[in-house]
């Protein structure tokens, strides 16, 4: 339901969505679906220009997604962190961990999505 009012740019309720489903995932110890939320709640954010706090989010997430590990939701989150990095130092960073994740498993077709970050 969340990702249903984030397309409909329905902020407010996206978000108690999203919170909702955390504390379920929480309850049943799903790290995926707890990172899934957390990406999630980044996007809501950084549609908002809140750049600070989708980071906060975005590296919530990450952090979750290395410990199932999920390369490709790894690979994820190092783009996005990218997106809003404040500093082009920090965004080669990520671009790079993003690059590395896709790689180690065959995405080499998300790596395009890599060339325009940071421009």
């Amino acid at each position: 339901l969340g990702d249903i009012a984030l397309r409909r740019s329905d902020h407010d309720e996206a978000r108690r969505r999203y919170e909702e489903a955390f504390d379920l995932y929480q309850k049943v110890r799903s790290l995926q679906g707890e990172a899934n939320c957390m990406r999630s709640m980044g996007d809501i954010a950084r549609e908002n220009s809140r750049f600070e706090e989708a980071r906060k989010y975005y590296n919530a997430a990450l952090g979750l997604y290395e410990r199932i590990p999920t390369p490709y939701s790894i690979g994820g989150s190092h783009y996005n962190l990218a997106k809003i990095a404040p500093d082009t130092e920090t965004c080669q960073k990520h671009i790079e961990a993003a690059r590395q994740a896709w790689t180690s498993i065959g995405f080499d077709h998300l790596l395009p999505l890599l060339d325009d970050v940071g421009k």
